[in-house]
């Protein structure tokens, strides 16, 4: 019974987190197109095309960062509270690593983002793993509940600001 209802929300929150991940690349490419208008006045047209692939680069890390929220709270949920000091200890480690080196070689700001955007994908397809072979979730909509629907969609909202909050502090620190 347990796990039919961790099911049932696990059916309902990723649609919902599906839709939102739609709603980000909708809002990404607005600004994509956008960044000629807004930097023509103050970037060269090398930069431009530089700008945009950086940020290209920064929006899919946003999203692969949004859709990582589901497995954590799922491990979290099964009282799994070992397994994300180590993925991000293993994700410290392996970013420190890779940027030293990287950067070294190839002195690029881009590089940065795409490590970050690497990484990211990595620890989401290793979470999504340990869910569904570990935990025994499966990621489907067969399940879906409109009533946790609508309990769980202002917390999801509120889930992508705190991503897109947390995105922008961390370029700004870095």
């Amino acid at each position: 019974k347990h796990g039919d209802e961790i099911q049932k929300n696990v059916s309902t929150v990723w649609p919902v987190s599906l839709l939102l991940a739609i709603i980000l690349v909708l809002v990404s490419l607005v600004f994509y197109a956008g960044i000629p208008t807004i930097c023509r006045n103050t970037l060269s047209s090398e930069q431009i095309v530089y700008a945009r692939k950086i940020f290209g680069v920064e929006a899919a890390y946003l999203i692969i960062s949004f859709f990582s929220t589901i497995p954590d709270g799922i491990m979290l949920g099964f009282e799994k509270y070992e397994i994300q000091p180590l993925i991000a200890f293993v994700k410290l480690l392996v970013r420190t690593i890779a940027l030293t080196m990287l950067v070294f070689c190839f002195r690029m700001a881009i590089v940065i983002v795409f490590v970050d955007a690497a990484l990211s994908v990595v620890v989401l397809i290793f979470d999504l793993w340990f869910c569904t072979t570990k935990l025994g979730v499966k990621f489907t909509t067969k399940r879906f509940d409109k009533g946790i629907f609508i309990d769980s969609l202002p917390l999801s909202l509120a889930i992508m600001i705190q991503c897109i909050v947390n995105q922008a502090n961390s370029n700004v620190d870095k």
